[in-house]
């Protein structure tokens, strides 16, 4: 391999991370964003409840799949049960 692929690929990934740095920290002043302007329109009792909600809906997106999309998509060949298997815990998670 020469030199020109593995920097091309070393600015690739370090873009890629960059980009991905950049819109997580868009994401979070957004959702502070989005939280203060509800905290000043709803009442005490509302946004608590919108709080609540807001937490437990954040720990499922972290833990929605329990790792298992990365392992299925390397994977050369998924069979009818191992995507049962995996589409049957992704929806207890969501029904919990």
């Amino acid at each position: 391999m020469h030199d020109g692929g593995a920097s091309g690929l070393k600015e690739k990934a370090l873009r890629g991370g960059v980009s991905k740095l950049v819109s997580q920290g868009v994401m979070f002043v957004t959702k502070i964003g989005s939280m203060a302007a509800l905290g000043r329109m709803l009442d005490p009792r509302d946004f608590g409840l919108i709080a609540m909600v807001t937490a437990v809906t954040g720990v499922l997106s972290l833990v929605k799949d329990a790792g298992l999309s990365l392992p299925t998509v390397q994977r050369a060949t998924v069979s009818n049960g191992q995507l049962s298997n995996l589409f049957g815990s992704m929806s207890s998670w969501a029904c919990s």
